[in-house]
């Protein structure tokens, strides 16, 4: 998580830019980015990004879906303007979205006393 936080620290770009031209030359490695939404959008017309990540496969957790213009949804429904909390999701293959179940990370203090 943190993605943009992992980024402002580079300080070599065109040695970040050479290691995800070598991860895509190899199918059996992926790089997921984790971030805010507005974060990632800031980076997306950069060289990096548009030629390292495609923006029609994701997965989008939690609010706002409906709302984002970052990935590429074919058709929006009713579903997706629902405010899911962050253990529901979307995953986007080929543009197509679907809703699924995530395991959200409670630390101890937070959960009830039933979950300890």
């Amino acid at each position: 998580y943190n993605f943009s936080k992992y980024l402002s620290n580079v300080e070599d770009k065109s040695k970040f830019e050479n290691l995800l031209a070598k991860i895509k030359l190899y199918e059996n490695f992926s790089i997921i980015i984790v971030d805010d939404y507005t974060k990632i959008k800031s980076t997306e017309f950069e060289t990096w990004f548009r030629n390292s990540f495609n923006v029609n496969d994701g997965i989008w957790i939690g609010r706002g879906i409906s709302d984002q213009n970052l990935l590429h949804i074919s058709g929006l429904t009713k579903e997706m303007t629902v405010n899911y909390k962050n253990d529901m999701g979307y995953v986007i293959s080929e543009n197509m979205a679907t809703l699924c179940r995530f395991i959200d990370y409670v630390t101890a203090d937070e959960g009830d006393a039933d979950d300890k």
